[in-house]
């Protein structure tokens, strides 16, 4: 049996690359993973009048990153990420995702949490969360 061919269209996930500033644009080394996850709160529109079901209104949008890592200590973007959240000042940050085909988003985010993980019998990696804050820009 022959294996299915792939639509050409369909692209690696290892191309979804995260960018932050730290001092200039700067790739996060030893990304494995990322995710952008972009919702919609709802406004509660239910009234007597719907019946059984619940009438929802779209509300205010909001959007965060999560992406995990290889540790690489002298990286100066997790350098970047553990200051924001470890250091005297909480600062928010440019950060930039961006497809194989170019396609970016890119906003101002914080650092809502960091992860380090550190297995007996594996690599020292990390994981961190970002919360966006304004609004989020996509250029196609």
């Amino acid at each position: 049996m022959s294996d299915p061919v792939l639509n050409e269209n369909v692209v690696s996930g290892v191309t979804f690359l995260l960018f932050i500033d730290a001092g200039g644009m700067q790739r996060v080394a030893g990304q494995r993973n990322a995710r952008l996850s972009v919702t919609v709160a709802n406004i509660d529109g239910t009234s007597k009048d719907s019946g059984d079901f619940a009438e929802n209104l779209p509300s205010i949008r909001s959007f965060s990153v999560t992406a995990d890592a290889l540790i690489a200590e002298s990286d100066i973007s997790w350098q970047a990420l553990e200051d924001s959240t470890l250091g005297d000042t909480r600062r928010r940050f440019m950060a930039l995702l961006q497809t194989p085909a170019g396609r970016t988003y890119k906003a101002w985010f914080f650092v809502s949490s960091l992860d380090y993980e550190g297995a007996h019998d594996g690599a020292f990696t990390g994981s961190v969360s970002l919360t966006g804050t304004g609004k989020l820009l996509r250029s196609l």
